[in-house]
């Protein structure tokens, strides 16, 4: 309905101008309440002259409110540009955890850039959100929508949180296997960029074989995970080593399981569409 008048509307479907008619909910009335997402609410007097609905119906909700005034004015968003930009940065957070680890030197440097990363994603998910609330209709289905944004920040937290760990229990040296597992990590987030793009450009094939690779290394990642613990726990380490590495190994490891539960919602919403 964006760029038609209430007027027009209102004469295209067979009503007049004038006072309500009490006994007549009116045809914009209907025609608007039959949208299978509208929730009739308050509409100014002026609109009201045109589209009389019955005495019994003019007890809004404030919910009510929002939708009309979405459903009348709709709100264009690209929500495709916004999760592209919270993936890239999810890249960018993943590059420079491998980048820190490999060059454990600078740990302090990176460590403070990957919690600005995070703090940024925190942002976007807020904007996401926001967008949502005041969206009437959105390019893929809402629920959709909100699950995306919550599992890309969900990995970006636990990342930080991996990170924020090593510092507080002052790591002094990265293992072999938690920088094998931050590679697959950044190999993931940047297929994840590629399966979303692909998704805006509706082809969904490329979609799912991008989710089947994602798949394959949250999978890969598990077994890295338990060999890291079958190392930790037959090596030479003390309790304390022991119960640090096993915390951080498993922040890790629950990003990459967040991970594969973006590629999923992809899957589904690939499923919708196709």
């Amino acid at each position: 309905m964006a760029g038609t008048s209430i007027q027009t509307l209102h004469a295209e479907h067979g009503g007049t101008t004038g006072l309500p008619n009490r006994t007549d909910a009116g045809p914009l009335f209907r025609l608007l309440s039959s949208h299978e997402e509208f929730s009739f609410a308050f509409l100014p007097r002026d609109v009201l002259l045109l589209c009389p609905v019955p005495e019994t119906i003019r007890k809004f909700t404030p919910q009510e409110v929002r939708y009309i005034t979405m459903a009348l004015f709709p709100k264009k968003i690209d929500f495709f540009e916004i999760f592209d930009r919270a993936l890239e940065n999810l890249s960018r957070t993943t590059n420079v955890l491998v980048d820190m680890l490999n060059n454990f030197d600078t740990f302090e440097k990176k460590a403070k850039a990957i919690y600005e990363f995070e703090q940024d994603g925190d942002m976007l998910t807020h904007d996401i959100m926001k967008e949502l609330n005041q969206t009437f209709l959105t390019p893929i289905d809402r629920e959709d929508i909100h699950a995306l944004a919550a599992r890309i920040d969900d990995v970006l937290d636990l990342i930080w949180a991996a990170v924020d760990r090593m510092v507080v229990y002052k790591i002094e040296k990265p293992t072999r296997e938690v920088i094998s597992i931050a590679e697959d990590l950044q190999m993931t987030a940047d297929i994840l960029k590629k399966a979303l793009r692909e998704l805006r450009a509706k082809q969904y094939a490329h979609v799912q074989e991008h989710c089947i690779e994602i798949n394959r290394l949250e999978n890969r990642i598990d077994r890295k995970y338990r060999d890291a613990l079958g190392s930790l726990l037959n090596g030479n380490n003390d309790p304390v080593t022991i119960i640090k590495w096993k915390d951080i190994y498993q922040l890790f490891e629950d990003a990459s399981d967040r991970a594969e539960d973006i590629a999923n919602v992809l899957e589904g919403i690939v499923l919708k569409h196709a």
